[in-house]
């Protein structure tokens, strides 16, 4: 190879990392809200952040989700008895989340 083919192949690189990076650095930015959206609901947002997350992590493994004490489960409040078995708990996202053990409850 030339020393032109490289020198393009190295830009053509950096602007491929760079873009992954503006990607990346959007997708955490914004998914505290969908994460806040869809926990808890009955639709398929919560499926769908799920499946977002789990494609985000096929590209940046250790990447989890920071912890947010608005993430809370009502498992038991909502529980399949109570709303005619429509609540699943998939629909919840606290499972998603980073734990520390001396966060407040």
């Amino acid at each position: 190879m030339s020393t032109d083919n490289n020198e393009e192949i190295s830009e053509i690189i950096g602007q491929l990392t760079e873009e992954r990076e503006k990607i990346a650095t959007a997708f955490r930015s914004i998914a505290w809200m969908a994460f806040r959206y869809a926990n808890g609901r009955r639709t398929t947002a919560p499926m769908t952040v799920r499946e977002a997350v789990r494609r985000f992590q096929e590209v940046y493994p250790d990447w989890v989700p920071e912890a947010d004490q608005t993430l809370r489960s009502d498992r038991l409040r909502h529980s399949a008895e109570a709303h005619g078995g429509g609540s699943l708990d998939d629909d919840w996202l606290d499972d998603l989340v980073t734990r520390t053990t001396d966060a407040p409850g």
